[in-house]
């Protein structure tokens, strides 16, 4: 196997004084009609800061220099789903409720974990812009993106609520997409309620299948946290959040695998799983590697698997028998400091640009533009990879 990097390309650095954790992380990519786009926050990472607007820029199929993007239809548009009836619909991270001013149905329960005490609500109870999935829909043949609330039908779903606040579905750690079958599909990672009624405060992770072009979507599996003690001795602390930011895909029309994050604030494993039967049922989860936040998960059109993830650093792996075997992991952003959050959120994003190139999405907190004061930035980077030792690094 040859991965060729290619020089890494900045999109935009941090002005000095920015140094808190939220603003300038958490890219994104997306692209139309031979034109890139890049996401990043610029908000804290925090329930009140959901749905302020981030930064956009674009470039060419080059990926030489981006530019701001001041065009938001345009950004809309290329990270959009276009569904078999016409519409293009795509994710959308609404501004979390405050709980004071809601009127809100009976608690379904309450716990304490991570440090943080839930006030759990069924979905089904909960108003739409809080209960449902939010989305963004431009009908077929109209020019204006209309905001809607699909419901989600979830077994056992609740929403939970904290410090005062009950968000929506936060669009930037689920993911949205048209699977082989031409409908679109919803990833996301909850908590729910037991069989007996008392919630889990463990996250599952829930795949979900719209039926009528995003109207209302339903629950096709779960995957519950069942980690591997043997591995994972922490597994069951108070740390630990249960399964969170899955990534999926397809491996054909039937087959499944999913990467899973396990940890919230320390360092813990990623998992891997798979489904033969387009994700109604799992097996259980087995342990992938020692650490990784946000890992995503792309197939490239020459049968590679590539993965991506971070924290502490960013680093890929690369399969080509269906995620059995993996490469050693391949360096990105090297990590400088005993503190996994110092270098780099660890969230990426990658993109195939070709059947053998992928665009990788990252943040570098240590890049010195030439002044001696280094700061938060975020980059794409280019990567080539061959299954014969053909390229040339």
């Amino acid at each position: 196997m040859a991965i060729q990097l290619f020089d890494r390309v900045l999109v935009e650095s941090a002005p000095r004084r920015v140094r808190e954790w939220g603003p300038y992380q958490f890219p994104s990519l997306c692209k139309k009609e031979g034109r890139y786009y890049y996401h990043f926050s610029d908000a804290a990472d925090h329930y009140s800061a959901y749905g302020l607007p981030g930064w956009v820029y674009q470039t060419d199929a080059a990926c030489l220099a981006w530019e701001w993007c001041r065009d938001e239809d345009r950004y809309n548009e290329a990270r959009a789903l276009r569904l078999p009836n016409g519409d293009l619909v795509c994710s959308y991270s609404g501004k979390s409720a405050l709980t004071a001013e809601l009127e809100l149905p009976e608690a379904a329960g309450a716990f304490t974990i991570n440090g943080r005490h839930y006030t759990c609500y069924r979905n089904d109870q909960l108003p739409p812009e809080v209960g449902g999935f939010s989305l963004l829909r431009k009908k077929a043949g109209e020019t204006q993106w209309k905001l809607e609330h699909a419901a989600m039908e979830e077994k056992g779903g609740i929403r939970c609520a904290f410090d005062g606040f009950l968000p929506a579905m936060q669009a930037r750690a689920n993911k949205f997409w048209l699977g082989p079958d031409g409908k679109p599909y919803l990833l996301i990672y909850n908590f729910k309620l037991r069989e007996d009624g008392t919630p889990d405060s463990r996250d599952w992770v829930y795949l979900l299948r719209s039926d009528d072009n995003a109207h209302s979507f339903h629950e096709i599996g779960t995957i519950p946290y069942e980690p591997e003690l043997s591995v994972d001795p922490q597994a069951y602390s108070d740390k630990r959040r249960g399964f969170l930011e899955p990534d999926m895909c397809f491996l054909d029309d039937r087959r499944m695998m999913c990467i899973i994050r396990t940890t919230h604030r320390e360092l813990g494993p990623m998992y891997l799983c798979r489904s033969e039967d387009a994700g109604a049922t799992w097996t259980r989860p087995r342990y992938l590697h020692t650490h990784g936040v946000y890992p995503h998960l792309i197939r490239l059109e020459n049968g590679a698997l590539v993965l991506s993830y971070g924290r502490p650093g960013v680093e890929l792996m690369i399969s080509w028998d269906d995620g059995y075997t993996w490469s050693k992991p391949v360096s990105i952003v090297l990590p400088k400091n005993p503190d996994p959050t110092a270098d780099t959120c660890g969230y990426t994003q990658l993109m195939a640009v070709d059947q053998n190139t992928c665009m990788l999405a990252f943040s570098d907190f240590n890049y010195d533009p030439g002044d001696g004061y280094p700061r938060k930035a975020m980059f794409s980077q280019l990567i080539r990879i061959t299954k014969e030792r053909t390229a040339h690094a």
